[in-house]
C-alpha cells in the first residue's frame, strides 16, 4: 500500500514537471509568433508610434504564451466549465501582458554603456517574462485544482470502503 502511496506522488510529481517544461516550450514559441504577428500587423496598418508597437508587442506575446500555457495545462479528464476556462484563459493574457512588460523593463535596463551590447535583447527577455508569468499562474491553478482533485478521491473511497464488507 505505501509503494502504491509513493508511485501516485511521483507521478504527481512528473505530471507537474512535465506540464511546467511542455508549457514553457509552447508559451516561447506561441510567445514568439505572437509578437511576429504584431510586428506585421504594425507594418501593413501603417502606424508609426513605438508606444504602439510597444503595447502590440506586449499584447501579442501575452495572447501567444498564454494560448500555449493554457493548451499544455488543458486536462481532457475532467474539464471545467465553458466559463471558468474562458476565464482562465483571459486571465493568462492579461497576466501574459504584465509578464511580458516586465520582461522588456528589465531587459532594457541590462544594456552596458561602455561598448558591449546586451547578450539578449529585450524582446527575448519580453517572451521569457510572458512564458514564466503564464506557467506560474497556470501552476497555482493546477496545484489547486489537483488538491481539489485528490480530496474528492479521497472522500469517494472513503464512502466506498465503508460499503465493501
Amino acid at each position: 500500500m505505501r509503494s502504491i502511496r509513493d508511485m501516485e506522488r511521483i507521478r504527481t510529481s512528473l505530471y507537474f514537471v512535465g506540464r511546467i517544461i511542455f508549457g514553457s516550450v509552447l508559451a516561447i514559441v506561441l510567445g514568439v509568433v505572437g509578437i511576429g504577428i504584431a510586428w506585421s500587423m504594425f507594418v501593413f496598418w501603417g502606424a508609426s508610434s513605438h508606444t504602439t508597437l510597444l503595447l502590440m508587442f506586449f499584447s501579442g506575446a501575452g495572447i501567444g504564451a498564454s494560448s500555449g500555457t493554457f493548451l499544455a495545462w488543458f486536462r481532457v479528464d475532467r474539464l471545467p466549465s465553458f466559463p471558468v476556462m474562458t476565464l482562465m484563459w483571459v486571465l493568462l493574457s492579461i497576466l501574459g501582458g504584465m509578464g511580458a512588460l516586465l520582461g522588456y523593463q528589465f531587459g532594457a535596463k541590462q544594456e552596458v554603456e561602455c561598448c558591449v551590447g546586451p547578450a539578449l535583447n529585450p524582446i527575448a527577455y519580453m517572451t521569457i517574462g510572458t512564458a514564466i508569468a503564464t506557467n506560474v499562474v497556470a501552476l497555482i491553478y493546477g496545484l489547486i485544482r489537483e488538491c481539489r482533485l485528490q480530496g474528492l478521491n479521497r472522500e469517494h473511497n472513503r464512502n466506498l470502503s465503508s460499503l465493501v464488507f
